[in-house]
């Protein structure tokens, strides 16, 4: 991801040797390089979605401190970096609740 985003044709293609069909823009968008860091950790992290004690996903904190490090964030930005995924997450919960109501 941190390397650009891949090409749409070759990305359908990919997806269509598996089966699978992608809904995405034929151009990608920018990513500004202050968040490049967050992106790369909300990526890692999305095996981590869990449930939490109210029902509702949220995002496991105890594995990031191991994908922090293996993502290579630096300890420095950890803080900031966090206060990012919060964000991220805050979204990303708001996507499941949406998919819930369609449900």
């Amino acid at each position: 991801m941190l390397q650009g985003p891949p090409d749409a044709a070759e990305a359908k293609a990919a997806a269509a040797a598996w089966g699978l069909a992608l809904d995405m823009p034929e151009q990608a968008h920018p990513l500004w390089a202050e968040l490049a860091a967050v992106v790369a950790l909300f990526g890692a992290m999305q095996t981590q979605w869990v449930l939490d004690a109210h029902g509702q996903p949220a995002l496991n904190y105890a594995a990031l401190p191991v994908v922090e490090q293996r993502v290579g964030i630096a300890p420095r930005r950890r803080r900031r970096v966090f206060a990012d995924l919060r964000v991220m997450e805050a979204e990303g919960r708001r996507w499941f609740a949406s998919r819930a109501l369609q449900a």
